[in-house]
């Protein structure tokens, strides 16, 4: 899971005294993921990087997933409009979203096509916590389920300098 490991031999993303770089792999449809073996509270995860030069749009999604494929639960997804400067954050279980919550971004250190960026997700009790560019927080309440659960994270259009575990 983790691609160079920080004080331990080993690091699990359950485990919130550990931090590692996560191994993401390239997604041939334009993104990259990573499996997870779940997440804890308290867990963090840190995305830095540069959306495409010509991205429209920034997706994050934090899943669970069966072995097909097929039955998935998106226990958050963020989805950032570039081009309006709003974010919508939902979930889904099954075929079914749920409430959306949209907002704008924050407009200090913008999140446009080709320009760096940080979002920063912490986990907690039913809830995740999001910060981006260090400037703008906003807390999400998803499906009830347990994040130990989640074994997927999906980041597309974009280039990735980093995705730490913290």
């Amino acid at each position: 899971m983790c691609a160079i490991f920080t004080k331990e031999k080993a690091c699990s993303s359950r485990n919130v005294t550990c931090s590692c770089l996560l191994a993401m792999l390239a997604n041939p449809k334009g993104g990259f993921h990573a499996p997870l073996d779940g997440l804890s509270v308290a867990r963090s995860i840190v995305i830095r990087g540069r959306a495409n030069p010509q991205a429209r749009r920034l997706v994050v999604n934090l899943d669970v997933r069966d072995a097909s494929g097929k039955n998935v639960i998106t226990a958050l997804q963020l989805n950032m409009d570039l081009e309006n400067q709003t974010f919508t954050l939902n979930s889904r279980v099954g075929h079914k979203w749920g409430h959306k919550q949209s907002r704008d971004l924050p407009q200090g250190r913008p999140f446009k096509a080709g320009l760096p960026f940080k979002i920063v997700i912490k986990c907690g009790s039913g809830t995740f916590h999001l910060d981006f560019n260090d400037e703008l927080q906003v807390d999400f309440t998803g499906p009830r389920l347990d994040i130990k659960r989640i074994n997927l994270l999906e980041v597309w259009q974009v280039m990735l300098s980093g995705v730490q575990l913290m």
